[in-house]
């Protein structure tokens, strides 16, 4: 797996899972091959590239492509003020990564803006008037002298590999209540700062109206 998207997904499910299965994480980059020790009951690979790594090397072992959506809407709201066909880079760390930000995009209805993919070492030279980037949580990469930068939140896992995960793992479907309220309290939280950003709007708006009528 690939450091931080491998890091993000141990984190979200443990916790979900808590103490009922035990996780730990290999990073190609850092580690090199993934020697095992013993069978593990399942192997979640981050992305296509780890999949076909560990797939040649362990093709015994039941490993399951970690397919990711953006189910939690992080800043959100500055993707929707974004006007209609505005060139926007979208950078993920990988170009299968990349492709498939996109096409989350698209799937929740932000099919409006131009996309122009982005992701390390792509050796893209980006114009001068595309100004804004989306990325699920590396903008690290993005190119300095992009002037907005949205960063939308770290892709989680989606719910059809989840639910092969508790089939694989033997788990109760009553985690599938503790996945689905993991995404509800960063809907709750997103909804909460959007409600604080109209506030701060309706306060400026009153206070420029009493100077005027003032």
């Amino acid at each position: 797996m690939r450091k931080m998207p491998a890091s993000n997904l141990a984190k979200s499910l443990r916790d979900i899972f808590g103490e009922a299965v035990s996780i730990s994480i290999h990073s190609y980059l850092e580690q090199g091959e993934l020697v095992l020790t013993a069978s593990p009951a399942v192997i979640l690979a981050s992305g296509e590239h780890s999949y076909a790594r560990v797939t040649a090397t362990h093709p015994e072992e039941k490993i399951i492509l970690a397919k990711r959506d953006l189910s939690l809407p992080l800043f959100f709201e500055r993707v929707f003020l974004l006007p209609k066909n505005k060139k926007v880079l979208v950078i993920n760390e990988t170009r299968d990564g990349t492709l498939d930000t996109i096409q989350n995009l698209i799937n929740i209805g932000i099919d409006y803006l131009e996309f122009i993919p982005y992701w390390q070492d792509c050796g893209l030279t980006v114009d001068d008037d595309v100004d804004t980037a989306i990325s699920p949580g590396m903008l690290h990469i993005c190119p300095e002298n992009i002037k907005t930068k949205i960063d939308v939140g770290m892709r989680q896992l989606s719910i059809s590999v989840f639910f092969r995960l508790l089939n694989e793992l033997q788990l109760d479907l009553g985690y599938t209540e503790k996945y689905l309220s993991y995404n509800k309290k960063v809907l709750v939280n997103a909804y909460r700062r959007l409600s604080e950003q109209y506030l701060r709007a309706e306060n400026l708006r009153l206070s420029l109206e009493s100077i005027l009528n003032n």
